[in-house]
Parts: C-alpha cells; structure tokens; sequence
C-alpha cells in the first residue's frame, strides 16, 4: 500500500519553514561562517533542491507532484557564489 499526497502544493507552502529549518545551520558550519544567514526564497530554494535529491534516490522527482515549485538553478549558483566569497 502507498501513500500519496493528494496536495503535494499546500503541503510545501505549510512545512517549508519546518523543512528548512536546520539548513543555514548546516551552512554556518560547513563554511565556518556563524553569521551566516539565508533570505526566505534562498531556503526555500535550498530546501527544495534537497528535497529533490531525495525523490531522486527513489526514481522520483518534486516534477512528479505538479503545481510542488522547483528548484532554481540560478538561484542555487548564486548562493554557491556568495559561500565561496565569504
């Protein structure tokens, strides 16, 4: 038996936070950096492109549950831009 999300959409936008929490925690130590901090959609973007690596480790993908956002990758080389400045 399988559960599927019937709402994949409502689901991000009420956990996302939840989702991200840990992940500019994750960033300040991998980078030495404690000040670091990560503007909403850089989270959100962060979280998704994690959540994304996950589907994929099951032949999945965040594409599988439309309207669900996608990662931006532009948006992911930017913040990769401003790790390695810092």
């Amino acid at each position: 038996m399988y559960n599927e999300v019937e709402q994949p959409q409502m689901l991000w936008y009420k956990h996302w936070e939840d989702l991200s929490n840990d992940l500019a925690q994750r960033l300040q130590h991998e980078h030495h950096n404690p000040v670091l901090q990560l503007i909403d959609d850089q989270r959100k973007n962060l979280c998704l492109y994690e959540l994304e690596l996950i589907l994929r480790k099951n032949s999945r993908s965040l594409k599988d549950y439309p309207p669900v956002p996608l990662s931006s990758s532009g948006m992911l080389l930017q913040l990769r831009n401003r790790l390695i400045r810092e």
